[in-house]
């Protein structure tokens, strides 16, 4: 049966969909699920409890700011980068 272009009898759609499916199982979805995760980078971890500690202070914060005044607080806090003997950081 020749189907014209956007046209799909009921089979075929039904059969599309079980394909789509069957991917979704055996494909991406089953291969994250049994990957491993990484352990979270210093700045990671630093950005997550940066924004919570953002967000606390200040709860009607977005997210976008949050995040972008945890990044600028990263990049001045220098001791995390070389360890607490560098002096002169400064917190935003």
């Amino acid at each position: 049966m020749i189907l014209k272009t956007m046209e799909f009898s009921a089979a075929a759609l039904s059969d599309m969909e079980r394909f789509v499916v069957a991917g979704y199982q055996t494909g991406r979805l089953q291969k994250q699920a049994t990957e491993k995760r990484r352990v979270p980078s210093a700045y990671n971890k630093f950005i997550k409890e940066e924004i919570r500690r953002l967000k606390a202070k200040d709860p009607d914060i977005s997210h976008k700011e949050a995040f972008s005044t945890a990044a600028k607080n990263w990049a001045h806090f220098p001791e995390i980068h070389f360890g607490p003997s560098v002096k002169g950081s400064k917190q935003v």
